[in-house]
């Protein structure tokens, strides 16, 4: 499975380099398989085990990094467009 640096930079602060980033995924159960270049930062392939569905998404993996390093996590933005009538509109009790 594929994850950006710069995408998990977005919720967690990471390691200066991309090897030490990879070594501490390591130790957490996520083996690193690759490491590519990229023009926008690191590409790692990551063999995630199945049982660690939480971590197969950036924000979870940024999770697990930030728990591991006792960082902080930046909660991603939420934004909720709402239409149409209102709930208390729609329903009756």
């Amino acid at each position: 499975m594929l994850f950006s640096s710069n995408w998990l930079a977005r919720y967690v602060e990471l390691p200066e380099k991309t090897s030490q980033l990879a070594e501490l995924l390591t130790r957490c159960g996520m083996v690193v398989e690759e490491i590519r270049s990229h023009s926008d930062g690191a590409l790692l392939d990551l063999d995630i085990p199945s049982n660690r569905v939480d971590a197969m998404n950036h924000y979870g993996l940024a999770r697990e990094i930030a728990t591991a390093r006792r960082a902080d996590l930046q909660a991603p933005e939420i934004l909720v467009n709402e239409s149409g009538p209102a709930t208390d509109q729609l329903t009756a009790i």
